[in-house]
This record gives structure tokens, sequence and C-alpha cells, in this order.
């Protein structure tokens, strides 16, 4: 009987220590913390009291709450952080900076107080559309990526691209363009002039974006035309623009989708209207028409006068006030890398469609001829990047090299 009892008496000490760690497992959590600037990113940190992790070169301690809340303090001064609700995406202030709880999970392991936390990165993951078109789409969150795979063979299992479309925040901007150079073969009277002739603008306005739908206008100002317009010849020589001022107007649509992680595709088509007045000026061929009158006389009475007309031909300076007229279609592809609060892109684009309307007339020995022009080349390279130092504001700068030169630099808010 004693020996009974005394085994009885055994197991029932030992019971709470094998249960013990089963029904602490099941209330802790493993949550990880993501900083909402850079996304840099600790975890898994168990909630469990008195667990250490490390933040930015800042030790914290897990203290005390109540359930569904969280406390931390700083190791060094032991000063209070909290309470905070524990929820996904719920964004809290440590120290000097803002975290966001990007997952949280159910401790499953065995020792609550072993810490594995590491570091890794965040990534973004797009804006949810809203349910009603009137609503404001979700904003951005930050993400963890998937857990890495335990299969040895992982690594080559092929990678599908997830074509998730993208929609960007609406947003406007103020730009600057103090290069804009636009290559151009002029035609005079349907003959071919000077090709590869360089147009050359500063030009600043306004662009805006919603929902993929993207829009421009400005103004163009400081213009000329690089050399001459047709070649020098005996006719015509020094056939020149300047004085170039201007507006111009574009709408446009771009459609983007996730290729993986930050990495997206964007697809676009931009249609573009110019409208410019210039001063033109050249040395023109002209007709000269002189008159010979001659007179014989006996003592001072003309008994006989006679006249003769002469032509010849010289150079004169011709000058004219003129305008021009351009509507131009084009394609672009491009692929970006977004990081959420800075990024960088490139881009093709493709000129598909040009008309050029000019109401100029060069005379020529009693005749005019028109002049027209066509762009010189059909594809151009642009480089893009952004940053976003603080909230909603953003500062962008582009370079385009190819059929069309530019450089662009942009700062404007996003909503």
């Amino acid at each position: 009987m004693l020996r009974k009892t005394s085994l009885f008496l055994l197991l029932a000490a030992l019971l709470p220590a094998f249960a013990a760690p089963a029904s602490a497992a099941e209330t802790y959590k493993s949550f990880w913390l993501t900083e909402t600037i850079s996304g840099r990113t600790v975890g898994p940190i168990v909630n469990k009291p008195g667990n250490r992790f490390t933040l930015d070169g800042v030790q914290y301690i897990v203290m005390e709450s109540a359930s569904g809340e969280i406390n931390f303090a700083e190791a060094r001064k032991m000063e209070l952080a909290g309470p905070f609700e524990l929820v996904e995406q719920r964004v809290i202030p440590l120290g000097s900076r803002a975290y966001v709880f990007t997952r949280i999970l159910d401790f499953t392991g065995e020792d609550p107080s072993r810490s594995e936390a590491t570091v890794t990165q965040a990534v973004r993951a797009p804006a949810q559309q809203a349910d009603k078109p009137w609503l404001k789409d979700m904003p951005e969150r930050w993400v963890l990526g998937p857990v890495p795979s335990t299969n040895p063979g992982a690594y080559r299992e092929s990678k599908t691209w997830s074509l998730d479309p993208v929609q960007w925040a609406p947003g406007v901007s103020l730009f600057v363009e103090p290069l804009y150079e636009r290559k151009y073969d002029w035609k005079l009277g349907g003959h071919l002039g000077s090709t590869e002739s360089t147009l050359e603008l500063t030009r600043y306005g306004i662009a805006g974006q919603w929902r993929g739908f993207l829009a421009e206008a400005g103004l163009g100002s400081s213009g000329k035309v690089s050399g001459t317009l047709v070649r020098n010849g005996t006719l015509l020589s020094d056939l020149k623009l300047d004085n170039i001022d201007g507006w111009f107007a574009a709408i446009g649509y771009q459609y983007a989708f996730v290729i993986e992680g930050p990495w997206t595709a964007v697809l676009g088509a931009r249609a573009e209207y110019q409208s410019f007045d210039a001063s033109m000026s050249a040395s023109v061929a002209a007709e000269n028409l002189s008159y010979l009158q001659s007179e014989i006389t006996v003592d001072g009475t003309v008994v006989e006068s006679s006249s003769e007309t002469s032509y010849d031909y010289g150079f004169t300076t011709w000058k004219d006030d003129t305008s021009w007229d351009e509507i131009s279609a084009a394609l672009t592809i491009a692929i970006e890398y977004d990081e959420w609060y800075w990024g960088l892109g490139g881009c093709v684009i493709i000129d598909c469609f040009s008309d050029f309307s000019f109401d100029g007339r060069i005379p020529l020995l009693g005749d005019t001829f028109e002049l027209d022009a066509e762009r010189s080349a059909p594809i151009s390279f642009r480089a893009r990047g952004w940053y976003s130092p603080i909230d909603n504001l953003t500062l962008e700068a582009s370079l385009t090299m190819g059929a069309e030169t530019s450089l662009r630099l942009a700062a404007g808010i996003f909503f």
C-alpha cells in the first residue's frame, strides 16, 4: 500500500512538469518587428516576459502584459514602451523609430525563452483595392518573404510570375527640364534638307497620375533649332529657327504588374500635342530690277531718248514669324525596382506616329516653298529614380537619351 501511495505522489509531482511546456507554448506568440522606413526586420521574438532582443543597436526586454497586448522596456534605461495591441500591421514607436508587427504566429517551439531572432528584409505588398470605387485603397503594407524551404532541391523549382496588377497612389508633381532636345529631318518644298537637326528647349510644367492614367502639361521657352534647316545653296542659305516659345500637353495610360518581389513590369501608351511659335530667318535670292534711260540733246534740246530695263540677282535677309503644331503617339515598356520609399527604373520609348504641321512659307524668286519636318529616330531610352524622404513627398529625376534627350527633375505629393 505504501509503495502504491508513493508512486501516485511521484506521478502527481511530475505531471505538471511535463504539462507546463505544452500549456505555456499555447499562450505565447511569436512576432516579427519591421522598421517602417527601411523594412529591416527582427524576428521571431516570443512574447515571454524576460526575453531580450535588439533593434538598431538598442536592446529591449519583453515585460508582463495583459492578454492580447505586449510591453517592452529599454534594457539600459528600463523605460517602458507600451502597452501595445499585438495585432498584425499595427505601427508602434520604439525609441526614435516606428515599427510594425509584420507577422504574428502561435509559438510552437519547446523553449519560449530561447532567442532565435534574426535580421531579415521585409518587402512591400501592393495596395489592396477598396471595395467601392469612391473609397480610398488600403495603404501598402510591409510583409515578410516566404519562409525558406527545407527541400534541398527547392532552388531547382521554377518560379512563376504573379502578374498581379499594381496600382500607384494618385499624385501630383511639378517638374522642370533644363535640357530637352528632339532631332528632326527637315524638308523644303518636298526636298530633303538637313537631317538630325536638333530642337533645343527648356520645359517646365505639372504632371499627375490616377489609377494608371497619366497627364501632364507645361510650357517651353528659350528654344532654337541648331544649325540650318536646309543645306546652303545658290538660292537659299542660313535658314534658321529661334526664339521658340509654346506649350505642350500629354495623356497616357500605364498597366503595371508584379514580376517577383519588388520587380515590376510596366506597359504604357502616350499621346502628346505641341504648339510653338518661332522667328524664322534666311538669306534668300531676290530679283532686282534696274532702269537705264539715255537722252541725246542738241543745243539743250532733247532730240532722242531711250530706256532699257535690266535684271540682276542678289541675296537679301528675310525674316518672319511662324508657328507649328505636332501630334505624336508612343508606346513604352519599362522595368522598375520598387522598395516603397525609393525606386529605380529603365524604360524604352517607341515613337509610333508623328504628324507635323508648319505654317512657314519661304519666298524664292517670286514663288513660295513650304517647310516640313519629321522625327529623325523612333526609339529613346530612359533611366529613372525616385526617393520619398518623408510621408507623401517624392523627389524624382530621369534622364532620356536617343531620339529624345532630356533631363527632368520633379517634386510632388501623393495621396
